[in-house]
């Protein structure tokens, strides 16, 4: 009997081991999927103006640098290779330094179906080293509704 008590006891001890042992590190948050995630939180809680979610993502506190943001048009814009078309309004927002390597967007489309074929379009055209000085690491692109959200910056976490 203290046989059959001790062989459950090391089964269950060997199962709790497996169990506790098994469990999968959370990916490190970068700043490009912190800025994407607040993105988000705004889109859902209402807010749909692009100059609105560009002023409020550069002060959001994420950010090592005091930035700017300006609406932008249809055509040539930094960052890409080639002109980015398809957007009824865009903001671009980033540092007032240009050696430093983040360049962001946020983009209104006439409709939510467009967005996917849309972020292909710029993860496409993306140039991580469109700055001479400097090169970005990651580069993040999303929607949500009818906006996207496009960055490319280092990916460092964020604070």
């Amino acid at each position: 009997m203290k046989r059959i008590i001790a062989v459950i006891l090391v089964i269950v001890m060997a199962m709790g081991l497996c169990a506790c042992g098994a469990k999968e590190e959370p990916v490190p948050a970068t700043l490009g999927n912190q800025l994407y995630h607040e993105f988000n939180a705004k889109v859902e809680g209402g807010e749909k103006d692009v100059q609105a979610l560009a002023d409020a993502l550069l002060q959001s506190g994420m950010l090592p640098f005091d930035g700017v943001s300006m609406e932008v048009e249809p055509g040539w814009l930094m960052g890409f290779t080639a002109d980015i078309e398809g957007f009824e309004k865009g903001v671009i927002f980033g540092p007032a330094i240009g050696a430093i390597p983040f360049v962001a967007y946020v983009f209104q489309l006439e409709n939510a179906d467009a967005c996917e074929a849309f972020c292909a379009k710029l993860l496409e055209n993306a140039d991580p080293r469109w700055n001479i000085c400097t090169e970005a690491d990651e580069t993040v692109c999303g929607s949500a509704d009818n906006l996207v959200f496009f960055v490319m910056c280092s990916n460092e976490k964020a604070e």
